[in-house]
């Protein structure tokens, strides 16, 4: 009986096993991303924590003085935070299903101030989808992002502001945000 036992487990260990080592590994979402809708480019990257995004291109222009400003921030000490270099998706981890999904993680939307959950979904090799979201992806929204190829001009931030502070922000009321925690403020 225990040998039968034992002969079933490593059947279906062995039935198992090749499905998990001839799985592909999660789409890479690193590089250049275009929200075609604002004229953003958020560049991918991967940081401590998990997969995150900065702002790094706007359509009206790179020059300090077109900086749009984060005047929506919830912090009203941030309001006047240049865009270019925040810090907007972090902690996002691949799918434990390999499937091409990255979760976990949070997305600050700058036109709102609202910090949501995140998943993002590759779906082809140019396009990616990012669903922000309360509680529930059903509860959420879906932005259509096409991967940007070749060089971009990256904004620039005033030199003054430049000077005093990191190359990426990630704003106090993001730095410790839990997207498990619903009793948190948004």
């Amino acid at each position: 009986m225990k040998c039968a036992a034992l002969f079933l487990a490593a059947a279906i260990g062995m039935a198992v096993l090749p499905a998990r080592v001839n799985a592909e590994p999660p789409q890479s979402v690193t590089g250049l991303w275009l929200n075609p809708d604002q004229g953003w480019i958020v560049e991918y990257a991967a940081c401590p924590g998990g997969m995150c995004g900065t702002l790094v291109s706007f359509r009206k222009g790179n020059a300090p003085e077109n900086a749009p400003r984060d005047q929506q921030n919830p912090d009203r000490t941030l309001r006047n935070t240049p865009l270019c270099g925040l810090r907007v998706v972090g902690g996002l981890t691949p799918s434990r299903q390999g499937d091409g999904k990255w979760e976990g993680g949070w997305i600050y939307d700058p036109q709102t101030g609202g910090t949501y959950r995140a998943l993002v979904e590759q779906v082809g090799a140019d396009t990616v989808k990012v669903r922000g979201y309360l509680l529930t992806p059903v509860l959420g929204r879906t932005v259509t992002l096409e991967r940007v190829s070749g060089a971009i001009e990256r904004c620039r931030v005033p030199v003054e502001e430049a000077v005093s502070r990191p190359a990426a922000i990630l704003p106090d009321s993001l730095a410790n945000y839990d997207p498990a925690d619903s009793n948190r403020k948004r």
